[in-house]
């Protein structure tokens, strides 16, 4: 029995942040993008690809966003 064919549906990228994707009924990709912080996973951009590539400012946005995430290490939300 073969495995599918293709990259995994969900793959690490670098620096802790991940892509999860998925096949929508309009034959569209969309793609999420999340990291793990204090044992929560937490998505930090999502887009529904209108081009084979990833645009490098979707990627760009994501992975910002995660740093700044970690920094709010020991900081609480009031």
């Amino acid at each position: 029995m073969a495995g599918p064919v293709g990259l995994p549906l969900c793959r690490p990228l670098s620096g802790g942040l991940w892509e999860v994707r998925a096949s929508l009924p309009s034959k569209r990709e969309a793609r999420v993008f999340f990291g793990f912080h204090n044992g929560m996973l937490i998505a930090v951009h999502a887009i529904i690809k209108k081009t084979q590539k990833t645009p490098a400012e979707d990627l760009a946005l994501a992975r910002q966003r995660f740093k700044e995430l970690q920094s709010w290490q020991g900081r609480t939300r009031t």
